[in-house]
C-alpha cells in the first residue's frame, strides 16, 4: 500500500495523508475528487491512477513481479490505531481464465441447466434480466419458491464483486446462489453459497447429481436429559438440563443418530445441490440469514428447509433482518499530514496488522437457542397461511431423529394417497391411483406448454404445481409404507405413466 498515487487526469500526485490531497485547501471539487478516488473500478477508467514511482520513470516492483499491474485504486485501510486512512493499492493484472476454469464453469452451468429443466422448471443460461441489471449464469425461475441466479464461480472474486452483483440479481427479484469449489473465496457467507469438492469438468458433466459439502444446514431440536444422544450445549453433560435446545448442524452430523452418536463427522449420506437447488425452487427449501450478535451486517448464510425456518421462528420474536437492513455509520478518514513516498514499495517487507476486526461467517453467529418449554405446533391453517405461496414439495434430505423430536411437525398431517395395501398394482407393480395422479400431473405439464398469455400460464402453473405436489406426497408415502428407495419408486412411476393401459412388462 502506498500513501500517495499519480491522477494521470489531473496530471498530479495526489498525497492520500493530507486533507486537501496536496493540491491546496481551495482546489475545486475537492470533496467529488475524494468521492471519485473511492469508486470501484468498474465505474471508471482502470488506468486513471498509477504508482508514483512509475510516473516519475522509476521502475514499479509491482509491474515487474507480473502479479500486479502499475494502475492503482484507492481504499480505506484501518491501521493497527484503529484509524481509517486513504491508501494506494496496485491493481492485479486482469484476471485470464484458464482452459480447465472454463471447462469447468461451463460444464457447472451445464449441470444446473440440466437439474432444473429435470425438474420441469424454467430454465434461462446467461440471459440478462428484464431491468438490464445483471446477466446471472443461469436463471432457475421458482414454481412456489424463489427465483434463482445462480453464478459458477472458480476464481476468487472481490468481496466488492460478490456484493455487487448479488444486489444486481437482488434488484432483479433473484436470489443469488453461487456455487464453488474453494471455502477460502470471498463469496463465502457475503451471498448465499453451495460448496462442492474440488472436481474435473468430466466429473461435473458425467455426474447425475453433485454432494454439497457446504452452504445448507438443517434444524435439530431435543429435550435435553441424561439419555439424550445430544451433549448439552450448556455443559449438564451427565444430567441435562432439563430444558429444550435448538441447533442448526450439518446434515451429515444427524445420520444414523437413531442408533448411537456418530460424531461431528456423521456417516456418509449427503445432501446434493441439485435437490437443494429444486427444493429452493419450489419451495421446499429456503434461504437464511442468520446475523452476527455484536454486528448485524455480517452473518451467515444459509440453505435451511422452510419447516426448520418456521420452526426456528416458533422460539423467536423477531426474524434476522438482512445485511442491508442495517447500514454502518459513516466513519471519517484520518489525515497524518505525511509526504509521499516516491519510491514504490511492493513486495518490501513493511506490513503492519490492521486492528482486530469481527470474523465474518458462522463466528459469533448465533446457531444455538434455548428454551424452557418446547413452542406450540402450529396448527394447519397458520402453518399454511405462512407457507403460502410457497407450497411444500418434499426434498429427500434427512430429517432429524425421532428421538430428538419434542413437538411433532405439522408438515407430517396425513393426506389421503395410496398405500401397497389400497390399491390393485398394475403390470410395473405400482399401485393403479399412484400412476393416475401422476398422468394426471403431466397432463397439466402439456396444458401449461400449450399457452402463451402470461396470466394464462401462472394460472395454469399453479395447478401443475399443485398436481405435483399430490404425487410427490403419494410417492414418500407409499416407498415409506413399502421400505423402498423413494428415487427409484418415482423414476419407475415416471416411466409407468408414459406406458400404455395394457402394458405387460414392467417399467425398466
Amino acid at each position: 500500500m502506498a500513501n500517495g498515487v499519480w491522477h494521470s487526469g489531473l496530471q498530479k500526485i495526489l498525497k492520500l495523508d493530507q486533507e486537501d490531497l496536496g493540491l491546496g485547501a481551495r482546489w475545486p471539487g475537492l470533496a467529488e475528487l475524494k468521492d471519485c478516488l473511492l469508486q470501484p473500478v468498474a465505474e471508471r477508467d482502470r488506468e486513471l491512477l498509477v504508482c508514483v514511482a512509475r510516473s516519475q520513470g522509476r521502475q514499479c516492483k509491482a509491474e515487474l513481479s507480473g502479479v500486479k499491474s502499475p494502475h492503482m485504486y484507492v481504499r480505506k485501510h484501518r491501521g493497527p490505531d484503529g484509524l481509517q486512512r486513504l491508501r494506494a493499492v496496485h491493481l492485479p493484472t486482469p484476471h485470464e481464465m484458464t482452459t480447465e476454469e472454463s471447462d469447468q464453469h461451463k460444464a457447472m452451468k451445464d449441470f444446473l441447466a440440466r437439474t432444473g429443466q429435470a425438474a420441469g422448471l424454467e430454465v434461462h443460461v446467461e440471459k440478462t434480466t428484464k431491468n438490464r441489471t445483471s446477466r446471472p449464469d443461469v436463471t432457475i425461475v421458482g414454481a412456489g419458491g424463489v427465483n434463482l441466479g445462480c453464478e459458477a464461480q472458480y476464481y476468487n472474486a472481490s468481496a466488492g464483486t460478490v456484493l455487487r452483483r448479488s444486489k444486481a440479481h437482488a434488484e432483479a427479484g433473484l436470489t443469488a446462489n453461487w456455487i464453488t469449489h474453494d471455502d477460502r473465496f470471498h463469496l463465502i457467507d457475503r451471498s448465499n453459497w453451495m460448496l462442492t469438492r474440488q472436481m474435473t469438468w468430466r466429473e461435473i458433466n458425467n455426474a447425475a447429481d453433485l454432494a454439497l459439502i457446504g452452504g445448507f444446514r438443517v434444524l435439530v431440536e431435543w429435550r435435553c436429559t441424561a439419555s439424550a444422544e445430544r451433549p448439552c450445549p450448556n455443559a449438564r453433560v451427565k444430567t441435562g438440563c432439563g430444558k429444550v435446545h435448538l441447533q442448526w448442524d450439518t446434515p451429515r452430523r444427524q445420520d444414523d443418530e437413531g442408533t448411537g452418536w456418530t460424531g461431528h463427522e456423521g456417516n456418509t449420506r449427503a445432501v446434493t445441490v441439485g435437490q437443494t437447488l429444486i427444493g429452493a425452487a419450489t419451495g421446499s427449501v429456503t434461504p437464511l440469514f442468520a446475523s452476527s450478535r455484536k454486528d448485524r451486517r455480517s452473518g451467515a448464510y444459509m440453505w435451511v428447509r422452510t419447516q426448520d425456518r418456521f420452526r426456528w421462528a416458533d422460539y423467536r420474536t423477531e426474524e434476522d433482518q438482512g445485511p442491508e437492513q442495517e447500514q454502518p455509520a459513516d466513519e471519517g478518514v484520518h489525515f497524518s499530514g505525511r509526504e509521499v513516498d516516491i519510491p514504490c514499495t511492493f513486495g518490501d517487507d513493511t506490513f503492519a496488522s490492521g486492528a482486530r476486526l469481527e470474523r465474518r461467517g458462522l463466528y459469533a453467529v448465533e446457531l444455538t437457542l434455548t428454551a424452557d418449554d418446547p413452542a406450540p405446533p402450529r396448527n394447519s391453517s397458520s402453518a399454511r397461511a405462512m407457507e403460502a405461496p410457497h407450497q411444500q414439495i418434499p426434498v429427500p434430505i434427512q430429517a432429524p431423529s425421532a428421538a430428538e423430536k419434542v413437538v411433532p411437525s405439522s408438515e407430517n398431517e396425513s393426506v389421503s394417497v395410496p398405500s401397497p395395501d389400497e390399491n390393485q398394482p398394475n403390470a410395473s407393480g405400482l399401485p393403479a391411483s399412484l400412476i393416475a395422479l401422476q398422468r394426471a400431473a403431466n397432463l397439466e405439464r402439456t396444458k401449461l406448454e400449450q399457452l402463451t398469455f402470461f396470466d394464462e400460464r401462472t394460472h395454469q402453473r399453479q395447478i401443475w404445481f399443485e398436481a405435483s405436489v399430490a404425487v410427490q406426497n403419494a410417492v414418500t408415502h407409499y416407498a415409506t409404507t413399502a421400505n423402498l428407495n423413494r428415487f427409484d419408486v418415482e423414476q419407475e412411476l415416471r416411466s409407468a405413466a408414459k406406458a400404455p393401459d395394457d402394458a405387460t412388462e414392467p417399467a425398466a
